[in-house]
């Protein structure tokens, strides 16, 4: 599977998300309308100051279920992400790589090792991009990320064998 596949996959999976995030928001939205309308006497009658049936027990009963909400999280067992959750592995020889946008693609071959021509194959870029050019030009006209980059120098030895 080739990078651009993957950034693809990736941002059909964030529209998707929006999606749904945003019908989940719009149902919460209107059920919080409908807990208004729902209450609007016990709304108005607090605003006023008019006492209301059994009010002290009803407004004790809600800050209970505030409390539980708000302490529910913190007594749930969580699991810690651990080494091998990581998307990449570690770097081995390339702990003290850094990659960042101001770096021309000969900068990136003498730092990472990997040539340049091997960066514009794996990540299917035109062949004719000049080493002098900045990574960061070449992500704003070809749209690949600076983690694309990483993983390039991260699957290169594997690729070569």
């Amino acid at each position: 599977m080739n990078v651009t596949t993957e950034i693809g996959s990736v941002n059909k999976n964030r529209a998707r998300l929006g999606t749904i995030h945003f019908w989940i928001s719009l149902m919460f939205i209107m059920l919080i309308v409908l807990h208004i309308y729902l209450h609007w006497k016990w709304i108005v009658y607090m605003t006023i100051g008019k006492p209301v049936k059994r009010a002290g027990i009803k407004t004790g009963l809600i800050m209970l279920g505030v409390v539980i909400i708000a302490v529910t999280p913190l007594l749930s067992q969580r699991e810690l992400a651990s080494e091998n959750d990581r998307e990449y592995p570690p770097y081995t020889r390339y702990d003290e790589i850094t990659i960042h946008g101001s770096m021309t693609l000969s900068e990136l071959e003498q730092e990472t090792g990997v040539p340049v021509a091997h960066f514009l194959r794996a990540l299917d870029l035109p062949g004719n991009i000049p080493a002098s050019r900045r990574l960061g030009n070449i992500a704003r006209r070809y749209n690949p990320e600076m983690s694309d980059f990483r993983r390039v120098v991260y699957d290169y030895p594997k690729d070569v064998n």
